[in-house]
């Protein structure tokens, strides 16, 4: 089991050819922290569902979903940011279907923010 926090940067081009990469770091900090095969095998789809889903968001073809994947002793997070601003309704939609223990939706008026959230099973879940 990790014992450092560790915090992983992608920036993806509009090319779903690319999800892999994000599919690989969320397997690798997953299996880092111990966590089951079954939620780890649920936050990667999540997270690659999310990217993909957030491909269409950003239009632009010069703009780029930003993922960053962490670590912490009790979870994991996997953040898909993109530029612009997303309705509540909008980002939602990019989470629909995805069995993760929490998602939160941010906006800073320039970027929009999805954040996947799995917890190790031995953490109990904290809202």
């Amino acid at each position: 089991m990790a014992t450092e926090h560790s915090r992983t940067e992608l920036i993806l081009e509009n090319d779903s050819r690319l999800i892999r990469g994000v599919a690989s770091v969320v397997v690798h900090v997953g299996e880092r922290l111990g966590m089951p095969p079954e939620p780890l095998k649920e936050l990667t789809e999540a997270a690659e569902k999310t990217c993909l889903k957030s491909f269409p968001l950003i239009g632009n073809h010069n703009a780029t979903l930003k993922v960053i994947v962490q670590d912490f002793p009790d979870r994991v997070e996997v953040t898909v940011e993109y530029p612009g601003l997303i309705s509540a309704p909008t980002a939602s939609s990019v989470t629909t279907g995805t069995r993760v223990d929490r998602v939160v939706h941010q906006s800073n008026g320039k970027r929009t923010r999805t954040v996947l959230v799995k917890f190790l099973p031995h953490t109990p879940a904290k809202f």
